[in-house]
């Protein structure tokens, strides 16, 4: 049996529990594997009320060259800013405010809460301890199996998922290019609520949307592979030809 469910209207049910709470962290990792480079990220996330900040801190980069042929060799550049990567919620009033970078170009990006369409399964097991519930979605061009426990009842998540009823504990697209899973959580936490915020490295910095983004990686995407594949001809006639990458963004459009 599977159950539709929408985010707008969990989370009107679910806001007031999330109000009563005591204020907490969450921590998740994400290993992205996206063609020839892995990464691995911790990422945090501060909540208290309806609003929560996640912060990205880069643990593990592993970029690789990889050698196709005797001519020909392909690497992926992973440039990034100095600016902190977030994701900013506020469920109160369905905003969702985000980060992203092309090369070393940071942006912040303008959201919406009201982007999920869950289907929620009768398929349960254990994760991490906790007794989990499969529920399946569709967003932006990946399929995702996400597991989340009601015996944690927070809507909240990693990057941008959320509006489940319970804490998300483990996410996996399709492709298994995208893999979050819940590493620590801490109901007792102590910070300054101030923290819950854009990051003021983003004062200045004008939102866009998220198809604005997209399109702007699409023609820096485009012009890289215009310019990227080079020949040299070594001595004794030997040509070798090299192409850079731009790692895979986890929404397609």
């Amino acid at each position: 049996m599977i159950r539709l469910v929408s985010i707008s209207i969990l989370s009107f049910i679910l806001i007031g529990s999330l109000q009563a709470q005591s204020k907490g962290t969450l921590n998740y990792k994400l290993i992205t594997r996206a063609g020839i480079t892995n990464t691995e990220v911790n990422h945090i996330v501060y909540f208290k009320g309806v609003k929560s900040l996640e912060l990205g801190i880069p643990k593990k980069l592993i970029p690789i060259t990889e050698k196709k042929s005797e001519t020909e060799i392909s690497e992926i550049v992973v440039v990034k800013s100095k600016k902190p990567s977030f994701v900013y919620k506020d469920l109160r009033l369905n905003k969702l405010i985000v980060s992203d970078f092309i090369i070393s170009k940071q942006y912040i990006i303008a959201d919406t809460l009201n982007n999920f369409k869950w289907k929620i399964t009768s398929e349960h097991k254990k994760i991490l301890g906790y007794t989990c519930t499969k529920a399946n979605l569709n967003f932006r061009g990946r399929n995702y199996v996400v597991w989340f426990t009601e015996q944690v009842p927070l809507p909240l998540g990693p990057w941008k998922f959320g509006g489940l009823p319970g804490l998300i504990v483990k996410v996996t697209d399709s492709e298994v290019k995208f893999d979050y899973e819940l590493t620590g959580i801490n109901l007792k936490a102590k910070f300054d609520d101030k923290i819950i915020a854009v990051p003021v490295e983003y004062a200045k910095d004008k939102p866009i949307t998220p198809v604005q983004f997209i399109n702007l990686f699409k023609k820096k995407l485009s012009d890289i592979e215009k310019m990227s594949r080079t020949t040299t001809t070594f001595q004794g006639g030997r040509i070798s030809n090299v192409t850079i990458n731009l790692p895979e963004k986890q929404e397609k459009f």
